[in-house]
This record gives structure tokens, C-alpha cells and sequence, in this order.
């Protein structure tokens, strides 16, 4: 009788082991794949804001030097830029859940930003550039503290 108890006892530890593993092992499988579209969502807008901020710059270089670009370069530059304005937007609109309120607000902010007039056209361009980079540097902050990524982790082009 104390062999059935003991293997019985056993068992039901074995289950309990068995069912807390899987508990803690499927926990931290949604966590991981939660943090990865997080990621994956924060990535494209950083990717779209740079083709953003490569038009800015890019028109603003060009002026500095006095130099005209070709109907061919504003033409490819415009489209990337529209696309990159689609991208964000999709990106927003199908990571609705992962991507957080501060981040979205800081996006909308930096909209409002870059549809601000300036008296010139040098103006335009520097205060765009500069309001793309302000945004781009709180994005990361906000995407860092919500991803727990540490803020002297080292990043390919960041």
C-alpha cells in the first residue's frame, strides 16, 4: 500500500513539475514573440523615418552646395519618401497592439512638425531635418525603454 502512495504521490509531482514547465516555458514564448513584433514594428518606422530624413537631408546638402538635383534624384527621392509615409502608416495600422501609445504620440507630433511652413525654402529643409532627428532620437528612447534594451547597447548605424 505504501509503494501504490509513494508512486502516486510521485506522479501527481511528476504532473505538477511536468504542467509548471510548460506553463513558464509557453509564458515566455508569447513574451519573446511578443517583444519580436514590437521590434519588428519599431524597426520599419525607424527604417521609413530615415528615407524621411534622407530627403531633408539630402535636398539641404544639395542647396548648401548650390547644387541642383536632377529631376531624376527629386523624382526617386519624393517616391521613397511616400513610401516611406505608407510604410509607417501600415506599419502602425497592422502592429496596432504592440506599439505603444508614447511611441505613436511622439509619430503623431513629429506629423504635425513636418507639416509646419517656413518662410524659405533652406528653412524648411533644416527645421524638417532637424524635427526628423529630435523624433528619431526620442523613438529610440521610448522603443529602448520598452523593449528593455540598454541605452549603451551598441546598434548597427544607431
Amino acid at each position: 500500500m505504501t509503494a501504490i502512495i509513494t508512486a502516486f504521490l510521485s506522479a501527481i509531482a511528476a504532473f505538477v513539475e511536468s504542467w509548471l514547465a510548460a506553463r513558464f516555458a509557453l509564458g515566455r514564448f508569447r513574451s519573446e514573440k511578443i517583444w519580436e513584433r514590437c521590434a519588428g514594428a519599431y524597426s520599419a518606422v525607424f527604417a521609413a523615418l530615415h528615407r524621411h530624413w534622407l530627403w531633408y537631408s539630402t535636398h539641404q546638402h544639395a542647396l548648401m552646395h548650390g547644387k541642383d538635383l536632377s529631376k531624376e534624384e527629386t523624382e526617386r527621392l519624393s517616391a521613397a519618401y511616400d513610401q516611406a509615409q505608407a510604410d509607417i502608416q501600415t506599419t502602425l495600422a497592422s502592429e496596432t497592439w504592440p506599439v505603444s501609445d508614447p511611441f505613436r504620440q511622439r509619430l503623431d507630433r513629429l506629423e504635425r512638425e513636418l507639416r509646419k511652413r517656413s518662410d524659405d525654402w533652406f528653412s524648411h529643409l533644416e527645421n524638417n531635418e532637424s524635427a526628423l532627428r529630435a523624433a528619431i532620437d526620442d523613438l529610440r528612447t521610448i522603443s529602448r525603454e520598452e523593449l528593455k534594451v540598454p541605452s549603451d547597447t551598441l546598434t548597427l548605424g544607431g
